[in-house]
């Protein structure tokens, strides 16, 4: 084995890593996200807001209610934690609203750094 050979394989898993997350982009772009939660709001010491996860795909938006872009409407709330395990793609409450207003896509190619 040479270092030629280390450099190769992370250069292969470095672009199977961005293939693996272009595809979860696309998949969670067509998904219908019809599984959704709440992770309940984290009034602790600082308030964290509420967010919302499609359990079938892992976008997720943070907001106050009427703030959320794809996923509002009614959903289960469950604790934090739980609703954590299904995260694949976080946007705050700002990115949320740049999402709502046109001034932001969570689906373009250039996010892929973004996704888990």
């Amino acid at each position: 084995m040479t270092l030629e050979h280390v450099i190769e394989a992370e250069k292969t898993a470095t672009e199977a890593v961005k293939n693996a997350k272009s595809l979860r982009l696309q998949f969670m772009k067509n998904c219908e996200h019809q599984d959704v939660v709440e992770g309940e709001y984290g009034g602790n010491c600082t308030a964290s807001p509420p967010f919302r996860v499609c359990k079938l795909c892992g976008y997720t938006e943070e907001g106050w209610y009427c703030g959320y872009t794809l996923l509002n409407g009614n959903y289960p709330e469950v604790s934090r934690d739980e609703a954590f395990k299904f995260v694949h793609m976080f946007l705050n409450n700002e990115k949320v609203a740049d999402f709502k207003f046109g001034r932001y896509d969570p689906f373009s190619v250039d996010k892929i750094a973004e996704v888990r």
